[in-house]
């Protein structure tokens, strides 16, 4: 059996010991876009089908050429290979200063250290499920901050997981689901007979078999886990999807609560926003929302021209989300 990893085992466990909240943001308090989204357009100019469109950066004006440039194609997913194609597509032709540039920007922003909430006492744990390295991160990320008091239960805090249909990928090969390493596995724990083929049963099987505080153990803080379904056509389950499912099937009591949205850079924001955006269409605009996750992970992302590509496709989602609330 592994021993418990201490907290300076991973990079990021020490900058969650030191570092100061980061907030994530793309626009002014008066909804124009903010300075460093409009320099990070203005750096990938000679890659934009309209770059005329720059010479007047409202935020319309710049969801149009996020959807146009910066959005991976049409149901590709993150790491796919058409996806990867597009990424280094903008990214080619770039000095490694420029490069740095664009870095250091979306870091300005909020979207590449760790997150965490100015607040430590929440009525709602929302963790996004996402593949099962990412889930398991997400989820040790939220440990470790109720360990360091970062965060507090109360005694009827409800913790939802925020999962739902989709086939695990290739990668997600028998080994990943049964090894959880750097993380440890639950003293007792058991693989079941039949491994998980989808994203619901591997958030379940991840959750059970991870070795988490004692307080986490309790069966008041067992998840809830929504399982929600895709939409026709769709390749798999959306944020948006799964908090519908949520609200629908397991609405939240408290009206006038704190959610804490867990998921892990460069995701925090745009999980937060699409969440707040639902709740107030669904009548829930009151809960307020905040944000905890890890920093960008290179052991993810090794490639700083996935990692661009990854930052500006999630730019254009939020510019999209936000647009149009």
């Amino acid at each position: 059996m592994m021993k418990w990893v201490p907290f300076s085992f991973r990079l990021f466990w020490v900058l969650a010991l030191s570092a100061q909240a980061a907030f994530s943001a793309i626009v002014t308090p008066q909804g124009q876009p903010l300075p460093e989204v409009v320099e990070i357009f203005n750096l990938f100019k000679h890659k934009l089908k309209h770059p005329q469109y720059l010479r007047n950066p409202t935020l319309e004006n710049l969801k149009l050429l996020s959807q146009q440039d910066f959005l991976r194609p049409h149901r590709s997913e993150r790491l796919s290979d058409d996806a990867i194609a597009h990424y280094k597509n903008l990214v080619t032709g770039m000095t490694d200063l420029d490069q740095k540039k664009v870095i250091s920007l979306f870091q300005k922003l909020g979207d590449i250290d760790d997150v965490f909430p100015p607040v430590k006492e929440f009525d709602y744990i929302l963790i996004n499920g996402s593949t099962v390295k990412s889930m398991r991160e997400r989820i040790m990320f939220f440990a470790h901050a109720l360990e360091r008091k970062k965060v507090k239960l109360k005694p009827d805090t409800k913790i939802i997981f925020l999962e739902g249909e989709r086939k695990l990928f290739p990668s997600e090969t028998r080994d990943i689901l049964l090894n959880p390493f750097p993380y440890i596995l639950s003293d007792g724990w058991k693989a079941p007979s039949s491994l998980p083929k989808d994203e619901r049963d591997a958030a379940v099987m991840v959750w059970d078999q991870l070795r988490l505080p004692a307080q986490l153990r309790e069966s008041k803080y067992y998840p809830i886990f929504v399982h929600a379904k895709k939409k026709v056509g769709a390749n798999r389950a959306e944020t948006e999807d799964c908090v519908k499912e949520w609200i629908t099937v397991y609405p939240p009591k408290k009206l006038h609560g704190a959610a804490l949205v867990v998921s892990n850079n460069p995701f925090v924001y745009y999980q937060q926003l699409v969440t707040e955006r639902l709740l107030a269409q669904l009548n829930f605009s009151q809960i307020k929302l905040y944000g905890l996750g890890s920093a960008l992970s290179k052991e993810f992302y090794p490639d700083v021209t996935i990692q661009i590509g990854v930052l500006l496709d999630t730019l254009a989602r939020n510019l999209n989300y936000y647009s149009s609330k």
